[in-house]
């Protein structure tokens, strides 16, 4: 998948940009995962169109600096997951107290 041209920087920014995307992510669910050595990252993963199955979408790397979030990478490659040891699907009847849900529009 190629590169997106994106650049946000600070709160305000990355606020109004999620707050103008999340549609796209109603009903997705993040797995947290390690990434890179030890870096916390999360696993996203999106409702199916074709059945009430989620299926891979991106894996979000933080990197943090400080104890703050200072970048989030995003690598929205569904192939990467298999590297992560993370299932091909997710049945939305048997999710995970861990798994942080994004349905409600906060």
């Amino acid at each position: 998948m190629p590169p997106y041209t994106l650049w946000l920087c600070g709160k305000m920014n990355m606020a109004s940009f999620y707050q103008l995307t999340r549609s796209h992510c109603a009903g997705s669910r993040l797995i947290p995962v390690r990434a890179n050595g030890n870096s916390p990252a999360y696993a996203q993963y999106v409702p199916s169109e074709h059945d009430t199955a989620l299926i891979p979408w991106s894996i979000h790397l933080l990197e943090i600096q400080n104890g703050k979030i200072a970048h989030i990478h995003q690598f929205a490659d569904p192939d990467l997951f298999d590297r992560f040891g993370l299932p091909p699907r997710l049945d939305t009847n048997k999710l995970l107290d861990s798994i942080i849900d994004f349905t409600n529009n906060r």
